[in-house]
């Protein structure tokens, strides 16, 4: 290929064997196509503070991701975005596969955030929420939602709210639905992977553990499936269900074993319609096109039983004439 003149390092073509380039300084292209330096690939805790833009290149002006890591060797990007006003748990990283697979909505990995809200809401506002508010963009609705432990007063509460979505301004515009403002939004967890005590401002490097939790469901939602099991048991609703539909039916002891099949002289067959049957065959008794046969037509009515209307010179069905029009001479006076 060096011999073909098909290699070129930034922008010259190379022709001698045993060349020197640098893989992170130099610009390789090989029959057109560039040669990407092969990258460790590396994977980011961020504790996001506020008022700070969630990308690594802002034409505003504003302060970004990118001036904390302005010492890295690796380049980076965020994966999922946090708002301006938002603070908390920030992934990056240099893995587009990863950041495709758990920023992607099949995914449906949970996030826990912790929200500040003024007034102090309801046990029906927490179930509203579960149950699903209208929003921009469609219905959204909460995997959980509780009052926190945290510090609060007659003025304002704290709430653990659980989504697998990332809308813009999801939980703000929830809230917002139901009568409540949005003070503090912070994101304390992805999947099992907590932000703990890492201060703002700072990161991380995640280990293989730590990604794996990313994609565990969050010991809150295990919590709660497993108290609503030990509350539908105490209560008999899952033998409910079961015996209701058992019993309405033949019951679990009461399998009588396949049918016996009929016989035609007890149970004769209802009339054919020339349709398949279930077992993909025409009923015998039935001509093509669904007629029925000739023995099945009724008998045909006899000229001296049932006389012809007098004719009037028009087409039969044969496409023959029935003898002409009869002549009817006009009486005169």
């Amino acid at each position: 290929m060096i011999a073909t003149g098909e290699v070129r390092v930034n922008g010259k073509t190379i022709t001698m064997l045993g060349s020197m380039v640098h893989p992170s300084k130099d610009t390789i292209v090989v029959s057109g196509k560039t040669i990407k330096p092969f990258q460790d690939l590396v994977y980011v805790m961020f504790n996001k503070p506020p008022r700070i833009v969630t990308t690594m290149n802002d034409p505003d002006g504003r302060p970004s991701v990118a001036d904390y890591f302005e010492k890295a060797r690796v380049r980076m990007f965020p994966v999922g975005r946090l708002d301006w006003d938002s603070e908390g748990l920030l992934l990056l990283t240099n893995d587009g596969d990863f950041a495709q697979r758990v920023s992607h909505p099949k995914s449906s990995i949970a996030k826990t955030y912790l929200v500040k809200v003024d007034g102090q809401p309801t046990h029906e506002d927490m179930q509203k929420l579960m149950r699903g508010v209208s929003i921009i963009g469609g219905r959204a609705f909460a995997l959980l939602a509780e009052t926190a432990e945290r510090k609060s007063s007659e003025k304002y509460d704290w709430v653990k709210v659980i989504i697998n979505e990332g809308r813009n301004r999801q939980i703000r515009q929830m809230f917002e639905k139901i009568g409540y403002d949005v003070m503090k939004l912070q994101r304390v967890a992805i999947g099992r992977l907590r932000l703990g005590t890492l201060e703002k401002g700072k990161f991380r490097i995640l280990t293989d553990e730590d990604l794996a939790r990313i994609f565990s469901e969050p010991k809150e939602l295990d919590e709660r499936n497993r108290k609503r099991e030990e509350y539908r048991r105490a209560h008999g609703l899952n033998e409910g269900v079961k015996t209701v539909r058992r019993t309405t039916t033949r019951g679990p002891d009461s399998f009588r074993g396949p049918r016996p099949e009929r016989d035609s002289e007890e149970t004769p067959r209802r009339t054919p319609t020339g349709r398949p049957s279930h077992h993909g065959k025409r009923d015998v008794r039935t001509s093509r096109g669904g007629r029925p046969s000739s023995d099945s037509r009724p008998p045909r009515r006899d000229s001296e039983e049932s006389p012809r209307r007098p004719s009037t010179g028009r087409p039969n069905h044969h496409g023959k004439r029935d003898g002409g029009p009869r002549k009817f001479k006009r009486e005169r006076d």
